[in-house]
């Protein structure tokens, strides 16, 4: 077996085309959704031929630096090379590269396996090297109803304010929008939103606002949901229902809308799956 390293920048469109190979063989042998990420930072591949460095690949391991102290790391092993100790060899080169980051920075670097559940080989890998479950991120979607019109809140109003990305930036989506929401009062009785581009001042104090959440609109009717906040002195009153509730009514019928939710927030977890989320992946990290 042959284990090379390689960077985002020093991967060939062949080896691309490889690591491709490789996930497509571990998705038909199981339901797995995880992929190669475009954007890893190192890139350990291992070869059958212990001589060159291209032809099958039997397993890599890719990892993202989130943080200094932080590596993400994705591992895929050819079904028909499992139990042969690829995996445990490919670990030894990352546990390597992180120790010689650490003896640059003088910090510790944590390696956070992710896994979706849906491959017992990998997760019995997991258990088989003692790694601990750190948390799950759970993916939810909600699909608004066509017909039926929304329950609109009794309490809130929105206003939105339109953020659009600079034309030199390439990171971020065109288009993003941040609602705040606020209380009525016999002035305001009925829901209103305000189309505000962000970099205009408006009367509206937005420091005022009871709570506040974002959008990013992927298409006419798929949207992205964020940042969904209430005020600290105000939770637990039913506001972040009622706030939801407003958004909601403001999205065209049969919308779609996915959002991420760590497990650890329960809180939120409930919210969300009050107001008619649900689950449709979990993805775990294991330390």
């Amino acid at each position: 077996m042959n284990i090379q390293f390689f960077t985002r920048e020093t991967l060939t469109h062949k080896q691309w085309n490889a690591l491709s190979q490789l996930t497509n063989a571990c998705r038909q042998a199981e339901p797995i959704t995880l992929t190669v990420p475009e954007d890893g930072d190192g890139f350990l591949i291992a070869y059958g031929n212990p001589s060159v460095s291209h032809g099958p690949v039997l397993g890599c391991l890719i990892y993202c630096t989130v943080q200094e102290d932080l590596w993400e790391c994705y591992a895929f092993t050819h079904p028909d090379s499992r139990r042969q100790g690829i995996f445990s060899s490919l670990l030894e080169q990352l546990e390597q590269k992180a120790m010689e980051q650490e003896q640059k920075s003088q910090t510790s670097v944590s390696l956070a396996f992710l896994f979706d559940g849906k491959s017992p080989d990998a997760l019995a890998a997991a258990k088989s090297l003692e790694m601990e479950l750190w948390y799950s991120e759970h993916q939810m979607e909600l699909t608004l109803p066509k017909k039926e019109d929304l329950p609109k809140s009794s309490s809130l109003f929105l206003v939105r304010n339109i953020i659009r990305k600079d034309s030199l930036d390439t990171e971020t989506p065109e288009e993003r929008w941040i609602y705040y929401a606020y209380l009525k009062t016999s002035s305001s009785s009925e829901p209103c939103q305000e189309n505000c581009p962000a970099d205009n001042k408006t009367s509206r104090d937005n420091s005022a606002a009871v709570g506040s959440c974002c959008l990013i609109p992927c298409q006419n009717t798929s949207f992205y949901l964020y940042n969904v906040e209430i005020r600290k002195e105000l939770r637990g009153k039913g506001l972040g229902k009622q706030l939801l509730s407003a958004l909601f009514s403001q999205l065209p019928k049969g919308a779609r809308i996915r959002l991420q939710v760590s497990s650890q927030n329960k809180p939120a977890l409930s919210l969300y799956k009050k107001a008619g989320f649900g689950i449709t992946e979990t993805l775990s990290y294991y330390i």
